[in-house]
C-alpha cells in the first residue's frame, strides 16, 4: 500500500491558500464597494449641495428682473418708458400750440391782427419756455430739461442721487445701473474671494464632498484634529472652481490615506443685458441740442416781440380795416422775418426730441462680463446670465490595506486597495427663467458614476 499524506498535505495547504485568498478577495471587494459608496455618496450631495445655492442665486436674478415686487428692472423700464412717453407728449403738445400762435401772429389782414401780433409772439415765446423762476417744467424747455437736468457725472452720486433733483433719464440710469451692479456682486463679485452665492456655492460642494466621503470612518483623535485644521481652511473666499483639494493621512497602523474633492461650477459673470437703442451720451447730446435750438427760438420771438411792438405804435387809431400804411410795414416784416427763424429753429428742436424719443426704445441685448460694463448704457432688464446650469463634482479616494507577512514570516508586505473615483453632475435649470422672472429654477441630479 503507497504512502500518500504526502500528496494529501500538499492538496490541503492549497485549499488552505484558496481560502484565505478568496477570504482576502471578498473583504478587499467588499471595502472596494464601501469606499465606492462614501465616493458616490460624496459627489452626489457636493453636486446637489452646489447646485442648490446655484438654483437659488438665479432664482434671485429671476425675481430682481422681473417678480411680483414693484422694484424690479422690468417693471423700472415700464415706469421710465411711461414717464418719457409723457414728457415727450408734452413737448409735442407745447410745439404744436406755438406752431399755431406763431402762425397767427405772422397772419394780419387788417390793423386790429396788427395789434394781436405782439400778444400772440408773448404767448408763443411762453410755450417755449418763460423766464427764470417762473415755474418747474414750464414750457418746452422746462420739459425737455426735466428729461435729462444735471450732469451725467453727479446723476452717478449717491449724494445727488438722496437730494433728488436730478433729471428723469439719468435718475432711471443710475436707478438701473446701481441695481445692476448690486444683483451682479450678490450673485458673484467681479473681485477674486468674495463671499457671494457663487463662492458659497462652491463651497458648500467641497464641504459636502469631503464629509460624505467617508473620511471621518477612518480617523484617529489625532487625524481629527488634522481634519477639522484641514476643512477650516476651506473657506467661501478663498475656494476656487475646478481645484484640486486633498486630504491626505496615516492611520495609526501605518497605513495611508488619501481623498481628493474637485467642484466645478461655471462662473457667472457673463449677463445678457437688454438696453436701449442708444447709450447716456447720445440721448443727453440730442436733448441738449434741442435746449439749445429752443433757446435761439426763444431769442428769435424775442427780437419779434420787439418788432411787432414797433410797427404797433405806429398804428393810428382807425376802424379794422385793410388800410394800406396802416404801420410800419418794415418792423412788421422783421418781426415776420424772426419768428420764420424762430419756427425752423423749433422744428429742429422738436425733431432731435422725437430722435431722442427713439433711442430711448429697447434695443437689442448685451454681453456683459463685468458689472462696469454699462456704465455708458442705459438699462431695460436683464435678458438672462450665459451659464450651464450645472454643476460638476469629483471625489478620488486611494487607501492602503494591512500589510501582509511574507511566506517566510519575516517580511511585511504592503497592500493597497484599488483606487476608487467617482463623478456626479447636477443641473439647477429646472423651470426657470429670468427674463420673464421665473424663478422656478431647482437642483437635480442629472448623471452619476
Amino acid at each position: 500500500m503507497k504512502n500518500n499524506s504526502t500528496q494529501i498535505s500538499i492538496f490541503f495547504i492549497i485549499v488552505i491558500a484558496t481560502l484565505i485568498a478568496i477570504t482576502f478577495v471578498t473583504v478587499n471587494i467588499g471595502k472596494i464597494a464601501l469606499d465606492k459608496t462614501y465616493s458616490g455618496n460624496a459627489t452626489d450631495g457636493s453636486a446637489l449641495s452646489g447646485a442648490s445655492a446655484m438654483a437659488y442665486a438665479f432664482n434671485y436674478v429671476a425675481n430682481a428682473n422681473a417678480g411680483d415686487g414693484d422694484k424690479t428692472f422690468k417693471k423700472n423700464w415700464e415706469k421710465f418708458d411711461q414717464a418719457v412717453t409723457k414728457y415727450v407728449q408734452n413737448t409735442s403738445k407745447l410745439y404744436m400750440e406755438y406752431t399755431q400762435l406763431s402762425s397767427q401772429a405772422q397772419s394780419k389782414t387788417c390793423c386790429f391782427s396788427i395789434v394781436l401780433a405782439p400778444e400772440l409772439a408773448q404767448k408763443a415765446y411762453d410755450k417755449i419756455g418763460k423766464k427764470a423762476g417762473s415755474g418747474k417744467g414750464t414750457g418746452f424747455i422746462g420739459q425737455v430739461n426735466e428729461l435729462i437736468k444735471n450732469a451725467w457725472p453727479e446723476a452717478n452720486s449717491e449724494d445727488d442721487q438722496k437730494e433728488n433733483d436730478i433729471g428723469l433719464i439719468p435718475n432711471y440710469a443710475h436707478l438701473q445701473e446701481s441695481f445692476y451692479k448690486a444683483v451682479r456682486e450678490r450673485v458673484q463679485d467681479d473681485n477674486e474671494g468674495q463671499n457671494d452665492i457663487y463662492h458659497n456655492a462652491l463651497y458648500l460642494g467641497y464641504m459636502y464632498n469631503f464629509n460624505n466621503s467617508g473620511i471621518s470612518h477612518r480617523l484617529g483623535k489625532i487625524n481629527q484634529k488634522q481634519y477639522s485644521a484641514f476643512l477650516e481652511e476651506i473657506k467661501p473666499e478663498t475656494v476656487r472652481s475646478g481645484e484640486a483639494k486633498t486630504f491626505s493621512w496615516v492611520d495609526g497602523a501605518g497605513r495611508a490615506h488619501t481623498v481628493t474633492a474637485i467642484v466645478n461650477i461655471q462662473d457667472a459673470l457673463n449677463y445678457k443685458v437688454v438696453e436701449t437703442v442708444e447709450n447716456r451720451q447720445q440721448i443727453k447730446e440730442k436733448l441738449d441740442e434741442a435746449m439749445q435750438l429752443a433757446e435761439e427760438a426763444k431769442m428769435d420771438v424775442q427780437n419779434a416781440i420787439n418788432d411787432y411792438q414797433t410797427a404797433v405804435s405806429c398804428i393810428p387809431y382807425v376802424p379794422c380795416t385793410s388800410i394800406p400804411g396802416c404801420s410800419c410795414p418794415e418792423n412788421d416784416a422783421s418781426g415776420d422775418l424772426q419768428m420764420q427763424e424762430a419756427d425752423m429753429a423749433m422744428q429742429e428742436a422738436i425733431s432731435k426730441v422725437l430722435d431722442a424719443r427713439a433711442g430711448l426704445r429697447k434695443g437689442d441685448s448685451k454681453s456683459s462680463s463685468k458689472k462696469d460694463d454699462t456704465n455708458k448704457d442705459i438699462i431695460c432688464y436683464i435678458e438672462d446670465i450665459e451659464h450651464d446650469r450645472q454643476v460638476e463634482s469629483s471625489n478620488f479616494q486611494f487607501h492602503m490595506g494591512s500589510p501582509v507577512k511574507g511566506m517566510r514570516g519575516d517580511i511585511d508586505i504592503m497592500t493597497a486597495y484599488p483606487p476608487v473615483f467617482s463623478d456626479s453632475t447636477a443641473s439647477f435649470q429646472g423651470n426657470g427663467d429670468i427674463e420673464n422672472g421665473q424663478a422656478s429654477h431647482d437642483a437635480s441630479l442629472v448623471s452619476a458614476q
